[in-house]
């Protein structure tokens, strides 16, 4: 009798089918790193959801099929939480910080982000993953890719990149905590920096512990 029970939930149930279909994917992620760290974000949501659902199940009808299937999503997904945890209270120096990092940006939900702009005339510049930044201080202003690796396909994106980066002043917004690794591109990539300010206003997109700067730089030479 259990184990026609136990063939019927396999056989006609989604949420199972989609509970393996994640579990599958998290544990192949896991082991080979597929991709891009950002193509990894749906298995959280998905798994998040799936939590959710099988939660909902046990509450009505208490199947132990489902207690061993979240125990199963639990023990798959342990890893990547711990992993988490712990590039987070790296990136914030402590647990202490981790946690007051967390509830400064839980107060801000909800409320309005209204954020100031940069008042410059010129170009804005972005390194890395950091399009953020200059894209809410924007007035206006174009905004350029500095990085030859993305921005130069072929000959033609090879010409545009050389006249409108080469010999321009170009403004770069940098926060704080990746400041020596922007630096660090510019230096290694025939970057100048001609000016560094702090930027002090109301810019709520920015972490409270964390400061805002705009360096101004020039490329003068194309290899």
């Amino acid at each position: 009798m259990g184990s026609r029970i136990y063939i019927s939930f396999i056989k006609y149930n989604k949420l199972f089918d989609i509970s393996v279909i994640t579990i599958v994917n998290i544990y192949l992620w896991q082991i080979f790193l597929i991709g891009y760290i950002r193509y990894a974000s749906i298995l959280l949501v998905l798994c998040c959801i799936v939590y959710i659902c099988i939660l909902q199940k046990i509450k009505i009808n208490n199947n132990l099929c489902y207690k061993i299937l979240l125990s199963i999503l639990v023990i798959v997904t342990i890893p990547s939480v711990i992993y988490n945890f712990g590039v987070v209270i790296k990136d914030t120096n402590s647990l202490s910080g981790f946690v007051n990092e967390y509830i400064l940006n839980a107060k801000m939900i909800f409320k309005d982000r209204k954020t100031d702009k940069l008042e410059i005339d010129g170009i804005l510049g972005a390194i890395g993953d950091d399009s953020l930044l200059p894209t809410m201080l924007n007035n206006g202003n174009k905004i350029y890719n500095l990085e030859e690796w993305v921005t130069i396909t072929n000959d033609k994106t090879q010409n545009m990149y050389n006249e409108k980066i080469i010999n321009k002043e170009i403004y770069l917004p940098v926060d704080k905590k990746t400041m020596d690794r922007k630096k660090d591109y510019l230096n290694r990539n025939n970057f100048h920096i001609l000016d560094e300010s702090e930027l002090i206003g109301n810019y709520t997109f920015l972490s409270p512990t964390d400061k805002l700067y705009l360096l101004k730089v020039i490329k003068t030479d194309y290899n």
